[in-house]
């Protein structure tokens, strides 16, 4: 008869160990990618509204409809007159509670 080589437990311990530290590895690294998708979501939702608000404020020749505006997930709108431009910002939190700011700048017409 001949002799049968097989895994020995050694190997499938081995084996094993490598597959659990590389699950390990990656799960953390798959929920940083899955939270900055949902920032860079939230950011480009927000900087959409901004502009489409904005733009209406633009157009408007009396005073501002509103100045600050509060939105979601601790978001905040707001429009400034300086002169005869018009600065419209909006300010929020990412989850790694990162203060983040984007603003526009218009002339008015």
């Amino acid at each position: 008869m001949k002799k049968a080589d097989g895994f020995t437990m050694f190997e499938t311990l081995t084996s094993f160990s490598l597959l659990l530290i590389i699950i390990f590895n990656i799960i953390p690294v798959l929920t940083g990618i899955r939270l900055s998708v949902n920032d860079l979501r939230m950011e480009r939702e927000l900087i959409t509204r901004l502009h489409d608000e904005f733009y209406q404020q633009i157009l408007i020749r009396e005073s501002l409809s509103f100045t600050e505006k509060e939105l979601q997930n601790e978001a905040f709108m707001f429009y400034e007159l300086e002169g005869e431009w018009i600065k419209g910002c909006v300010k929020w939190r990412n989850h790694r509670n990162q203060n983040k700011e984007f603003c526009l700048h218009a002339k008015r017409e």
